[in-house]
């Protein structure tokens, strides 16, 4: 599977959330469409990284941002990833899905992301589709921090202290019932998430 999209912060969402779905168990990410196109079980097209004459491959979901540019797409951000799990699941079911999903780990995670939301220490905590994409983005890389700036680039079109805002949301979703201090600042950088050992 293949997610062609500019913006490597959704591309990136995108990917956890088509992995957690169980609808691929790691798609490619690229910023432009490749030429020659390669065989794909499917694709994940952002309209607003291609030219307007470029051809969409099939089976393709599309998403955009601007739907006055692109008011055909499947999708228009911000979205939400369980509609999109489930509409690209729709399209690109196959038998061979099911061997695709990623292998399971014997012991459970602190935390899985779901695609309505989160899955800590055995319960389910719903999230809006934006605190989703954040916390998908801050556990790519746990423990270390991600710059703020990376983490703006989520919403680009929202601006000022919309990142702040998400942090402060999901901390009361997580650190608070969990006693732990899950998400921390890093003083001029950004976030990090740190897990229980």
């Amino acid at each position: 599977m293949w997610i062609i999209s500019r913006d490597t912060v959704l591309a990136k969402a995108i990917q956890i959330a088509l992995r957690e779905g169980g609808v691929c168990a790691e798609a490619t990410i690229l910023s432009d469409l490749p030429t020659p196109l390669p065989e794909a079980s499917g694709w994940i097209v952002d309209l607003d990284a291609l030219p307007a004459t470029a051809s969409i491959p099939v089976p393709a979901v599309t998403i955009s941002r601007s739907p006055d540019l692109h008011p055909e797409a499947d999708l228009l951000r911000p979205f939400l990833f369980r509609e999109m799990v489930e509409l690209a699941r729709e399209r690109f079911a196959s038998p061979s899905l099911a061997a695709e999903r990623a292998p399971r780990s014997s012991s459970a995670p602190f935390l899985k992301l779901l695609p309505e939301g989160v899955l800590m220490g055995g319960k389910r905590i719903p999230l809006s589709p934006c605190e989703r994409a954040l916390l998908a983005l801050l556990m790519e890389t746990p423990g270390e921090c991600v710059p703020t700036e990376q983490m703006d680039a989520l919403w680009q079109e929202k601006g000022g202290n919309t990142t702040a805002v998400y942090i402060r949301y999901l901390r009361k979703k997580l650190d608070e019932p969990s006693g732990l201090r899950l998400i921390r600042s890093v003083r001029g950088r950004g976030y990090c998430l740190c897990l229980p050992s």
